[in-house]
């Protein structure tokens, strides 16, 4: 099984007028392929800014992010893009659908750099809309356009899903079916799921759970037996 470490990583901002915010303050714990993990914690507490870190998006101010091997934090510019566009899938509490398009094209355009994706109906038809594939944002509930944002990510075929706040735009019922279907991804084809909430709820499903406060994990559990997502509806 291989997985990405991330080990003693800070993440320090300029705040103006020589102060400094450490947004991420060293913070170490593995993702494992084929496992689902919840990174909880409250508002401010560093959970954004180390999704970031682990797609790429950023670089850590001290510390290692190590990729089979392979440190991101000295990646250059071009491998971090091919890192981004070949081995992670992101999906955001708001859908960032583009509104002219339908389903099946919104999907495609997020996959249209990948080496090889999945066809836009099979994607979809993954998440349950390939009845929907013709249909244009605003014909979609709120929990049909996240998943159509799920299948945007998964039709690249990325070995890491990173997800933030994927149902806090939901409500309660579509929120939690939502996350079952995040849940079901992880470990298909070796992939790992990384969602980063602050709904304690959600770490009841999780394989692995890193709790944040201040920048900093404050506990790290691994669980052997989790719960169905659909007794954490009840």
């Amino acid at each position: 099984m291989g997985s990405i470490e991330i080990k003693a990583v800070s993440r320090v901002f300029e705040a103006g007028g020589g102060r400094e915010v450490r947004a991420v303050d060293g913070v170490s714990f593995t993702v494992d392929d084929g496992r689902f993990t919840v990174v909880l914690g409250p508002s401010g507490s560093g959970k954004t800014t180390i999704l970031n870190l682990l797609g790429g998006m950023d670089s850590p101010t001290s510390g290692r992010i190590s990729v089979d091997g392979a440190d991101l934090a000295s990646a250059s510019d071009g491998q971090l893009t091919a890192y981004r566009r070949d081995q992670v899938g992101f999906v955001f509490q708001f859908y960032n659908l583009i509104s002219s398009l339908t389903a099946a094209e919104n999907v495609a355009l997020g996959s249209q750099f990948a080496t090889d994706p999945t066809p836009p109906t099979e994607a979809l038809g993954r998440v349950g809309l390939e009845a929907r594939a013709g249909s244009f944002p605003y014909q979609l509930s709120g929990g049909e356009m996240q998943r159509v944002a799920i299948a945007r990510a998964v039709a690249k075929r990325p070995r890491l899903l990173l997800c933030d706040e994927p149902t806090g735009a939901l409500d309660s019922d579509t929120g939690m079916a939502v996350f079952s279907l995040l849940r079901s991804l992880a470990g298909e084809a070796g992939r790992a799921v990384v969602v980063v909430t602050h709904n304690e709820a959600l770490a009841q499903a999780a394989d692995r759970v890193v709790r944040l406060r201040d920048g900093r994990v404050v506990s790290l559990e691994d669980n052997p037996a989790p719960a169905p997502v659909a007794e954490l509806a009840r």
